[in-house]
């Protein structure tokens, strides 16, 4: 019943946002929470008592700096990558960082992530 952190997972997506994560865990209801950067934080119930398949909700981007808030403090760290390759900042993923970017942050501006 508390968030209490037991065990992290890294895993990767593929290119269709999709990943496979196998827990080692007995069974119970645990929380999940997702914190990839650039994306704000997603917290999720899960049952390990089944054997499912969950689908989850779009991640929101342009949380560069990642405090899980998207605000002035990501848009300085965006504006210091500006016409540079960086992974992290370029958040179309077109291999460069510009406005597009800023586009993409600015649809998310002043959200929270969950915690």
């Amino acid at each position: 019943t508390s968030k209490v952190l037991i065990k992290s997972f890294p895993f990767t997506t593929n290119a269709s946002g999709q990943a496979t994560i196998t827990f080692d865990l007995s069974p119970q209801v645990v929380y999940l929470k997702l914190n990839p950067v650039p994306f704000l934080a997603r917290l999720l119930s899960l049952d390990l008592n089944t054997n499912s398949t969950y689908v989850f909700q779009k991640l929101l981007l342009g949380d560069i700096d990642p405090n899980n808030l998207i605000n002035a403090v990501d848009y300085s760290a965006l504006n210091t990558k500006w016409f540079t390759t960086d992974a992290n900042a370029d958040l179309n993923k077109d291999n460069l960082v510009n406005a597009i970017d800023f586009s993409f942050m600015n649809r998310n501006w002043g959200v929270v992530g969950e915690s």
